[in-house]
């Protein structure tokens, strides 16, 4: 992940300043809550929905401490180079035209 984020800094013009300890991996994405699974191995090149993957919090500063949080790649993608206010318009459409969940009544235990 260090060694492609350089790398990805250096074809981009922007700063580089990580370590290894400035790169924390969560057990699951911070943003969907979905388990955040290296793909290590043979199998299907690429990353994967919930392979994780450093986000600049703000792209212009680069990889640098602090501008920087590992996501997974489906919340990331979906991000790409959306600003706050397309992700939050993105959000308020969907949510008005979609139709609402569908909720199961549960039964209860004595029901079984």
């Amino acid at each position: 992940m260090l060694v492609a984020a350089r790398s990805r800094a250096k074809s981009s013009g922007v700063p580089f300043d990580l370590t290894v300890g400035d790169i924390v991996i969560p057990e699951t994405c911070p943003v969907l809550g979905i388990p955040l699974v290296s793909a290590a191995g043979g199998g299907k090149r690429g990353p994967r929905p919930n392979s994780p993957t450093l986000d600049r919090l703000d792209p212009a500063r680069g990889y640098v401490p602090g501008n920087v949080v590992v996501v997974s790649f489906r919340a990331n993608r979906a991000k790409n180079d959306l600003s706050l206010g397309e992700i939050e318009a993105l959000a308020a459409f969907y949510a008005r035209v979609l139709p609402p969940p569908k909720h199961r009544k549960l039964r209860s235990c004595s029901e079984h």
